[in-house]
């Protein structure tokens, strides 16, 4: 799955009660979220690559659930 996301993910410790880390971990979200928007065309996903995605699942996209 992160091969078809570009490697990108986010990692977040939600039990830190640290003001800066918490707004470190809000920008590095967000930063994401704008680069996946400006590469997809303004769009935050494209069916294309939501299509591809369920094909790699075996068609069921719901199969990611079980990773977790």
């Amino acid at each position: 799955m992160l091969k078809l996301c570009g490697n990108r993910r986010v990692l977040f410790d939600n039990r830190t009660k640290n003001a800066a880390k918490k707004a470190e971990q809000l920008k590095q979200l967000l930063f994401l979220v704008d680069d996946v928007v400006v590469k997809n065309g303004g769009k935050p996903y494209t069916n294309e690559l939501f299509d591809e995605f369920k094909v790699s699942r075996g068609g069921n996209p719901r199969s990611l659930f079980f990773f977790f």
